[in-house]
């Protein structure tokens, strides 16, 4: 498979991300992007995925107590509201703010935002944390709290799909182009919907996406990025250009 990127150069669309992680001109990436997922949660794994040399660290945050957490586990006190993977329920999650990840993170590192959570008060506290930094995207499922981030030029803004409803939701909802991109459970697309999101949005990004041949079916369709979890099939993908 030949890992690339498409992006389309319209009179709506913004400018995205160059290889520099700068915006402006109208040159595309030579390859999709790949995305190294949750590993900003983790100041260990983001230190490897900076290593690895990954396009994007993903970090989900959360709004606590006036604080970010850069965390995906869900906690109320001592409750245990998340399982692991072995369906185990884990008390009191571990905090790891989101200020010490910017601090840790090296300055050319672009993050893929995630926000977790229902007031805009995220959304204006996930802005003034990120001035300092030259370009970032920012996804959502709750797409109210994107709507901050649509005039800022250094931000790409992905609305997040992650049901079947959603997806139908938002085809119905825009059946013209709309500025910004989607960002989508892998097993909602075939290469008929990434189409159909397509003529309507910038760029699609694609997450729980495991293996090699499955990235490469999903670069045949036309899919702008991946969000992977193995950090060694990151690492796979990055190396076709080599």
């Amino acid at each position: 498979c030949r890992i690339r990127q498409n992006w389309r150069d319209g009179s709506r669309s913004k400018r995205y991300p160059m290889t520099d992680g700068s915006f402006g001109g109208p040159v595309a990436q030579a390859r999709m992007q790949v995305c190294a997922h949750r590993h900003g949660n983790d100041l260990a794994m983001l230190v490897a995925a900076e290593t690895a040399g990954v396009d994007l660290v993903e970090v989900d945050i959360h709004l606590f107590r006036s604080e970010l957490d850069a965390r995906h586990d869900k906690s109320v006190g001592p409750l245990p509201l998340m399982w692991d993977r072995d369906r185990r329920p884990r008390w009191n999650p571990p905090r790891q703010r989101f200020d010490e990840v910017l601090t840790q993170a090296r300055p050319d590192t672009t993050f893929y935002v995630d926000l977790k959570g229902w007031t805009r008060r995220l959304s204006r506290r996930v802005i003034h944390a990120l001035d300092a930094r030259r370009s970032y995207v920012v996804s959502s499922r709750a797409w109210w709290l994107l709507d901050p981030f649509h005039d800022l030029e250094h931000v790409r803004v992905l609305r997040s799909i992650g049901a079947p409803w959603q997806l139908r939701w938002f085809l119905m909802r825009h059946r013209r182009p709309v500025a910004g991109g989607v960002t989508i459970r892998s097993d909602l697309l075939s290469p008929e919907v990434v189409e159909d999101l397509k003529a309507r949005v910038d760029c699609v990004f694609v997450w729980r996406v495991t293996s090699f041949e499955q990235a490469c079916r999903l670069e045949q369709w036309g899919v702008d990025g991946v969000i992977i979890d193995d950090l060694e099939l990151a690492l796979e993908l990055l190396d076709r250009e080599h």
